[in-house]
């Protein structure tokens, strides 16, 4: 909504004849935001609920969202307190983002804009009615309320800590006044094994995710810390029991869908990195059998691999040692992207022009061997599409040590 908004503006200053509508919403937005604000709360006729919307096909929305709705039918309120606001447009949106400083803010708007935006990307949303006495009722908006405050609206978000799913679960879990019973689930789950459930039609996303999460990624979690996916928060809020007074209540007095989407189908990827890795690694073979054969080594290719490999271990060594991201140290992948490449690639270049021994190759190849020995009993998952590239680089430093023997026997 708040890019919306953005957008908004821009589309006023191109197009002035729209000016009125735009001086509606404008009103219309602050009228809202006031009247929430300023409204005292009946707690009887009023209806608490957790919306859970389904996961869209943009990188930001693969794993879905959760929002509190809250209605007073007598005076025809219908709102939706949404932590998941957030914009492109801030500064530094992207250096924020790698650093883990991005921050997120609490918005409302009405439940038929919020739905609306849903069904036209075709997702589903799912209503769970809680079962709150008057008293939590009354706690829930008015932490609401005060935390709607500009002063208190933003938050540093955190996608696996703090986000829009624990947010509503923080808030329902601050206003009721007994113990909550959680389900235990069927199964332990790491972080990453999550991710890999919403990202499983998306090899290149996943690929990609799992180059950037490290080894804390892959540690048990407890149930409450599952929660940071909407779809566990949700089947946990189902189930969930509140303790009052030494009796056991249900959390959730109905779940029920309040727009039904078809099942959204990501189009089939062929070219999946497992597929164009192991492609390079065959290609790559093809050429170093040729290089053994005619006993030389074709150092160019050797210096493209290096540089690639050290970009990448650049980034990774940056997300290890200076992103606030909780989940990205220590990444035992920086033994295969390593960012010494790009430093040692001058060195690497004058000893091919020169046709001197290049330390690089054996000291290389040893610690890559060592890595794939040690990859089972490594603390940290590893995507399959990392194995071709290891062997990429192994290939290369066991062809240059047989070529270098060859020519000095």
């Amino acid at each position: 909504h708040y890019l919306c908004a953005v957008l908004g503006v821009k589309s006023v200053i191109l197009l002035t004849n729209m000016y009125k509508y735009f001086l509606l919403f404008i009103f219309f937005f602050f009228s809202l935001s006031h009247s929430l604000s300023g409204r005292e709360l009946n707690p009887h006729p009023v209806q608490v609920s957790l919306l859970t919307c389904s996961p869209g096909t943009e990188v930001y929305s693969l794993f879905g969202h959760t929002a509190l709705r809250i209605r007073i039918p007598e005076q025809g309120m219908d709102a939706v307190f949404n932590y998941g606001l957030f914009s492109f447009n801030s500064p530094n949106f992207l250096w924020r983002f790698v650093k883990g400083e991005t921050d997120y803010q609490l918005g409302i708007t009405t439940f038929s804009r919020f739905s609306l935006e849903y069904e036209t990307e075709n997702r589903s949303v799912y209503e769970q009615k809680l079962n709150l006495q008057p008293e939590e009722i009354e706690r829930l908006w008015n932490y609401l309320q005060t935390n709607y405050l500009p002063e208190n609206r933003m938050y540093r978000y955190n996608f696996l800590y703090d986000n829009c799913s624990t947010r509503p679960r923080d808030v329902v879990e601050y206003a009721v006044e007994g113990a909550f019973i959680y389900p235990q689930p069927a199964e332990e789950h790491s972080f990453r094994k999550i991710v890999h459930s919403y990202t499983r039609k998306y090899p290149w996303t996943q690929f990609g995710i799992d180059l950037c999460l490290a080894s804390r990624a892959d540690k048990l979690l407890t149930p409450h810390q599952q929660m940071f996916a909407p779809e566990i928060l949700m089947e946990a809020f189902k189930y969930a029991k509140v303790e009052r007074d030494g009796t056991e209540e249900n959390l959730v007095d109905e779940t029920r869908p309040v727009i039904s989407a078809a099942t959204m189908r990501a189009d089939d990827n062929f070219f999946s990195p497992g597929v164009v890795f192991w492609g390079l690694f065959f290609f790559v073979t093809v050429f170093t059998l040729a290089d053994i054969y005619n006993k030389r080594t074709f150092w160019l290719a050797d210096v493209f691999f290096l540089l690639l490999y050290g970009v990448v271990g650049a980034v990774l060594c940056f997300l290890n040692f200076f992103s606030e991201h909780p989940a990205v140290s220590f990444n035992y992948l920086l033994f295969l992207f390593n960012p010494l490449y790009i430093i040692w690639l001058p060195v690497l270049i004058k000893n091919a022009v020169k046709k001197k021994f290049d330390l690089y190759y054996p000291i290389n190849g040893l610690v890559l061997t060592l890595f794939i020995v040690l990859w089972p009993i490594l603390p940290q998952s590893f995507n399959p599409a990392v194995l071709p590239l290891t062997l990429i680089l192994l290939l290369r430093a066991i062809s240059y040590l047989f070529v270098h023997h060859r020519k000095n026997r």
